[in-house]
């Protein structure tokens, strides 16, 4: 899967997801994973999953509206996440990074445990599962 090599060439988890997703609707950029550095590891704070962040951000890139005026958009967006939102939980029961990993990442000794313990590759089934998620809500019907 494409997302999981961008994350082990580097590029965090927010921005491996959002990449592809806007790779694959054909709307590139160097903004796209510019715009997804500082919400890896939970935005810095163990919070909302990165990959997660970056479905949600990918959906915005294809589906989100363009004029405050495009209500519809806005509306389809909301539909997508929380979709996606369900469909995430209901694979990995959180959208927390700390929960999903089960540490707390923004201390050392939790930075400390991320290396120790591989969880990078405990990740990339976060960053899989968000694309492929993303991916579905994103298809043509």
């Amino acid at each position: 899967m494409k997302a999981t090599e961008y994350f082990d060439s580097g590029f965090n988890c927010t921005q491996s997801v959002l990449l592809v997703l806007s790779e694959s609707a054909g709307k590139t950029c160097s903004c796209i994973p510019a715009i997804g550095e500082g919400f890896g590891s939970g935005m810095k704070m163990g919070s909302v999953c990165g990959a997660v962040t970056g479905a949600l951000m990918g959906i915005g890139v294809v589906y989100g509206r363009k004029t405050p005026e495009d209500i519809p958009s806005k509306t389809h967006v909301e539909t997508l996440v929380k979709e996606f939102l369900n469909e995430f939980t209901k694979v990995h029961g959180t959208i927390v990074c700390c929960e999903l990993l089960g540490e707390d990442v923004t201390t050392e000794q939790g930075k400390q445990h991320y290396r120790e313990k591989t969880m990078h590759e405990t990740c990339k089934s976060f960053i899989a599962t968000a694309t492929q998620i993303a991916q579905t809500l994103l298809s043509p019907e």
